[in-house]
This record gives structure tokens, C-alpha cells and sequence, in this order.
């Protein structure tokens, strides 16, 4: 993002970029922040800045008057009855007289850069001239290739970020109306017993914008679901409820599965008891998007949802890991997205936090291993535990 604060600060970017960075700072305080510290650093730049004056106009004039009379002779005009001078007579004699130094050299020298080109122009010269442009594009593009690459790391990592963070005012609102101030619940089995359950139950409550995808750009999600049964996908922007759901064409193939999996119409928590198994499946799996959620915490009393405390190293989102199952470890072998450098992480107080992938296993507490080393609910209420849509709260839970 750094690119793009100074191309704007610069006013260098396109006019649908420099808006999109201008809306971005509206409602980024670190954005501004950083945007003030570039003109800060650009401010002695423009203060030791001396402007260069011009050359005189007569420059050209006194400097072909100081030079002394005649040429030396040049091989390339020997052709012209032995004296280089002779390829000026057409010019002093046709205009008798009114020739200015200026308009002799400039006339002499087309004349010869003419015959130049003529006679020292050859397919070695086109080589040679094409080796050149070649090199110094790829030096051009080993400059550039990496800053544009960067800022295309930093800008979907924190569009994801930003989702991460409008979900976590959703689920603080969804705990703050609740009697007893905790996040959406993980059921421990049944069509409810899925971490991507938290999804239909803010949208239950209306709390999920209706432009809020669940989807980060760092992932291509249909790539995901493209070895899914077909038979128990649903049809284009149908709805998934109590009424059955088309039939997908059996020829149905990993292209078609580019539309975003956002744009379906999930059902809601009532109705998960009425879809088929197929159905149940396929909402399990794609609900949550590309986040991973809480599977709920052990507390003196039992298996619950996590409370909201305002915790400041309880994580409760975060983006979801790449592959389907996890190590004991927490950290080998462990697929990651945003190219495997890491992932953003939610917590519980509102703040996001990139992790780094090889900081991920140091962590006191792994955002999806449990105090004991399994992908399973907290074993304490401070114990967070997070885990991609289909995910259940215990390893042996029934989902249907």
C-alpha cells in the first residue's frame, strides 16, 4: 500500500486508483497516518530543490561566431569534389547571402546525418539497437515487478483484513444483544454443529452487510470447491431452503464454479433440519467463506460459545488455512493463504494482526490448535480455537 499512498500523494495514479485510495483513507486512520508521514519525508525534497536557469538565447549564436572559419575535412563528404564545404553551396546559393549561423549548422548537419543514416545503417546497427531495447526492458521489469508484486500482497491483504474487521463489529454487536454476552454458538452436533454456522446467525439478525463478501482475494475459493460432489451444489443464485433446489447439469465442470460462492442464497438456521444430506453438506462447507471461526470453549459448566471480554489475545476470526486438515504441530506443512506468508488474525478486543507463517508455532495460544495440541474447542474459556466452515467443535460430533 505504500506504492499507492505516494503514487496519490504524487497524484501519479489513475483517476479510478486515486479515488479508490482516497475512499480508503476516509475510513483507515493508520492510512492517514502513514500518508502524513510521506509528506513529511518529501518535505526536505522540496525545500532543497534549486531551480536550474536557462541557457542565454544567444548561446548558439556567440558559439558559432567564436568558432574559426572552415570545417576539418570528413571522410563520409569526400565524394564532393574534395572539399567537405561544397554540400553548403545549394544553401548559400539559393538563399544569396541571408543565412544565419544558426540555420548553416542546422542545414549542414540534416544534410550529413542523412547521408549517415544512408550509408552506416545496416542490419548489425538493427540488432545491436533491439539487443539494447530488450536489456534495458528486463532491467526495467526486475525493478518494477517486485514493488508491483508487493503491492498487490499488501492490497488483498488488507482487503481481508478490512472483511475481518467488518465481521468483528457484527459479531460484537451479535454478543452485546445477547443475554449472555456471547458470540454466535457452534451447536456440539447436529446441522448446527459447523463453524461456519456463525454466518447464518448474524444473518439471521441482519448484521452482515449486504455488500460484505466472505471471500479474500488472496484465495481462488472455487478452485476449493471444484471436486465437490456436483449433485449437491445448487444451482446458480438459487436458494438453498425447504423447497427443493434445482438439480446442477451433470456436465457441470470447474469453470462453471467461478461464479462467488457469496452470491447464493444460504439458508437460514431453521431451515438446516430441512435440506437434504447433500445440501446440509455443501451449506456446512461453504458458509463461512474463507474465514475461520471459533469452535466454542469448555468452561465449568460445559461446551459454549466463547463471552465477549474484550480480551486483546483471544482471537475469534481469522483467514482460514488452505488445507483441510491440521498438524499436531500447528505449523509444518500447514498451508497458508496470502502465499503462504501468514494470515490475518481478529481478535476478540477488534485489533487485526498479520501473523507471519513461521511465528504461527511460537504463539501462546495457536489460533486452531487447542491448549493440547488438537483441532478442537478450547479445553479453557482463554483458550482460542479457530477453524475453517465445516469444521465441527469436536472430532467425533454428528452433523446431521
Amino acid at each position: 500500500m505504500y506504492e499507492d499512498l505516494l503514487g496519490y500523494l504524487l497524484g501519479a495514479l489513475e483517476p479510478d486508483e486515486m479515488q479508490r485510495v482516497s475512499q480508503w483513507l476516509k475510513d483507515n486512520p493508520e492510512g492517514q497516518r502513514q500518508l502524513e508521514v510521506l509528506r513529511k519525508q518529501l518535505e526536505p525534497l522540496d525545500e532543497g530543490f534549486e531551480a536550474v536557469e536557462p541557457p542565454p538565447p544567444d548561446l548558439l549564436d556567440r558559439t558559432l561566431d567564436a568558432l574559426p572559419s572552415g570545417a576539418p575535412p570528413d571522410p563520409e563528404l569526400n565524394d564532393l569534389s574534395g572539399n567537405p564545404l561544397d554540400a553548403l553551396d545549394p544553401i548559400l546559393e539559393t538563399q544569396s547571402g541571408s543565412v544565419t549561423p544558426a540555420s548553416r549548422m542546422a542545414d549542414a548537419v540534416a544534410s550529413r546525418g542523412n547521408d549517415f543514416r544512408q550509408k552506416r545503417w545496416n542490419l548489425y546497427d538493427c540488432v545491436v539497437g533491439l539487443v539494447s531495447v530488450a536489456v534495458l526492458l528486463a532491467v526495467l521489469l526486475a525493478l518494477l515487478l517486485p514493488a508491483i508484486a508487493a503491492g498487490r500482497f499488501e492490497a488483498r491483504r488488507m482487503q481481508c483484513a478490512d472483511q475481518l474487521r467488518e465481521l468483528g463489529s457484527a459479531l460484537t454487536l451479535f454478543a452485546s444483544s445477547d443475554p449472555k454476552s456471547q458470540f454466535p454458538a457452534v451447536a456440539d452436533s447436529g446441522p448446527e454443529a459447523f463453524a461456519g454456522v456463525y454466518r447464518l446467525r448474524l444473518e439471521d439478525r441482519g448484521l452482515i452487510p449486504a455488500d460484505l463478501s466472505v471471500y479474500c482475494p488472496s484465495t481462488d475459493s472455487s478452485q476449493q470447491f471444484a471436486s465437490y460432489p456436483k449433485s449437491s451444489l445448487p444451482s446458480s443464485h438459487g436458494a438453498v431452503g425447504a423447497e427443493s433446489v434445482p438439480a446442477v447439469p451433470a456436465d457441470l465442470t470447474a469453470a462453471d464454479l467461478s461464479v462467488p460462492f457469496d452470491t447464493f442464497d444460504l439458508p437460514t438456521v431453521d431451515q438446516l433440519r430441512s435440506l437434504t444430506v447433500d445440501q446440509l453438506k455443501w451449506v456446512q462447507r461453504v458458509s463461512g467463506g474463507d474465514f475461520a471461526y471459533s469452535l466454542g470453549v469448555m468452561n465449568s459448566s460445559g461446551y459454549s460459545a466463547p463471552k465477549f471480554e474484550g480480551r486483546q489475545h483471544f482471537a475469534i476470526l481469522a483467514d482460514a488455512p488452505l488445507t483441510s486438515t491440521l498438524p499436531a504441530n500447528g505449523s509444518a506443512h500447514l498451508l497458508l493463504p496470502h502465499g503462504d506468508r501468514g494470515i490475518n488474525v481478529l481478535y476478540e478486543d477488534g485489533r487485526v494482526e498479520f501473523v507471519l507463517h513461521a511465528l504461527l508455532g511460537t504463539m501462546d495460544d495457536h489460533p486452531f490448535l487447542n491448549h493440547e495440541g488438537r483441532h478442537e474447542a478450547g479445553v479453557t474459556v482463554d483458550d482460542a480455537s479457530l477453524s475453517r466452515s465445516p469444521r465441527a467443535p469436536f472430532v467425533d460430533a454428528v452433523q446431521r
